[in-house]
């Protein structure tokens, strides 16, 4: 009993071990030049022991994926469990985009299509939350902070266009991730926003 709990413990620590080397190569690499070889080699295993764990890589990269998720929300949550207010809850979500994309080589969200389950997953991932973003908006606008006035369909209509638009033409190319994103919060968020809401972003933001 004790041998198969160890062997358990075994698995779940290897497992988190190739999620975080596969997360730093994916990030870096991107995803089509990752080999499961490299992945075994970068963590000092057989690949047959990796292929144990994960039986392709599009399952490892659904891992990868979930796990950031994971990490992202249980982060926000955090700021919400210590009584921030809305603006600074956006804020985070701001300095956690930010930080995420600093590391993050394009070339891992060009790759992300060659991957239907993938897609369809995020799909799915990006419909739920735009209904809890829905739910936020009502907290925002409760708490002076967005405009009462705006359509949520149509704002978040336009900023998933536009999304579209900066991939689909590899803005991000010319112009880097993290300033395509600075830029995009910018017009459509603070559009948004009442006086209050300004005021309190720029006070967050540290803007002089």
């Amino acid at each position: 009993m004790q041998s198969s709990e160890s062997c358990k413990a075994y698995r779940r620590e290897l497992k988190g071990r190739i999620l975080r080397a596969s997360t730093c190569l994916f990030y870096r690499e991107g995803i089509r030049r990752v080999r499961m070889d490299d992945i075994a080699r970068a963590l000092g295993i057989s690949k047959r022991t990796l292929y144990e764990i994960y039986g392709n890589k599009e399952e490892l990269l659904g891992d990868v994926i979930r796990l950031r998720h994971r990490e992202h929300m249980d982060r926000m949550k955090a700021v919400a469990d210590a009584g921030a207010d809305s603006m600074e809850i956006i804020v985070a979500f701001y300095r956690l985009q930010m930080e995420e994309l600093s590391i993050i080589n394009p070339v891992f969200y060009e790759d992300l299509d060659k991957y239907p389950r993938i897609i369809a997953y995020l799909r799915d991932f990006h419909d739920a939350r735009a209904r809890e973003t829905r739910e936020f908006s009502r907290r925002a606008v409760s708490e002076g902070f967005i405009r009462g006035d705006f359509d949520f369909d149509i704002v978040h209509r336009l900023m998933d266009a536009t999304s579209q638009y900066v991939m689909n033409n590899f803005m991000y190319r010319e112009y880097g991730l993290q300033r395509v994103f600075h830029n995009f919060l910018l017009v459509f968020f603070r559009g948004i926003c009442t006086e209050k809401g300004i005021r309190r972003l720029d006070s967050l933001m540290d803007v002089r």
